[in-house]
């Protein structure tokens, strides 16, 4: 446990998050934060002969 009393914050960065995808519950005094991928962009493959 990092602090016992008073106010906390933190901050990360999630590059390939997708924000409208990220969901959180506050259960018995523990945070889970689920936070799911963009999906990967596809690649387009051209035949040079």
């Amino acid at each position: 446990m990092e602090r016992n009393y008073g106010m906390y914050e933190r901050d990360f960065r999630f590059d390939d998050a997708e924000p409208s995808n990220i969901d959180a519950a506050f259960v018995n005094g523990e945070l889970d934060i689920y936070i799911k991928k963009k999906a990967a962009k596809q690649t387009k493959h051209i035949s040079i002969n």
